[in-house]
């Protein structure tokens, strides 16, 4: 009986250890992706509201990276550089998710690398809520959250 209460013991602690079991992560996993969307950027000499373009992809076990971003509509969007590439995406509980390292550069600008909390919904739609950047900078999603193609989502 004392070697049973010891093997659980060991189990629980071992479970407990590896926080990757109870993880939540990006499904399909093994997938590429695009998004797009609205954002607002804000910051020190930067005011706009832009389309962006993300690529990416998840995966096999879950987590995704940004490799690629753009900024566009209007002159001052074009100017907006991603920097830091890939970024780094993974699911942080379900319905919620974190992009990670993101630097956005302008001329005389440079905001990052921060890690941006966003919301996920079970259609593949990103939701940004006003996330503060270093470089005292903020960014979020307008018009609608960023969508993605094939539909990245979140599970337990």
């Amino acid at each position: 009986m004392k070697n049973l209460a010891i093997w659980t013991v060991v189990g629980v602690v071992l479970v407990a250890a590896n926080g990757s079991v109870f993880a939540a992560t990006l499904v399909p996993t093994g997938q590429n992706f695009k998004a797009k969307g609205g954002i607002s950027l804000f910051g020190p000499d930067l005011g706009s509201d832009c389309n962006v373009n993300f690529k990416g992809k998840v995966d096999n076990k879950g987590t995704g990276e940004i490799t690629y971003a753009t900024f566009e509509t209007t002159q001052a969007c074009t100017k907006i550089r991603s920097a830091g590439l890939p970024w780094k995406f993974k699911a942080t509980g379900e319905g919620a998710g974190k992009i990670m390292g993101i630097s956005i550069t302008a001329p005389g600008v440079f905001c990052g690398p921060s890690n941006i909390p966003v919301q996920i919904s079970s259609g593949g739609a990103i939701t940004i809520n006003n996330a503060a950047m270093a470089g005292h900078c903020t960014v979020a999603t307008i018009e609608g959250p960023l969508q993605t193609y094939p539909p990245i989502t979140t599970a337990p």
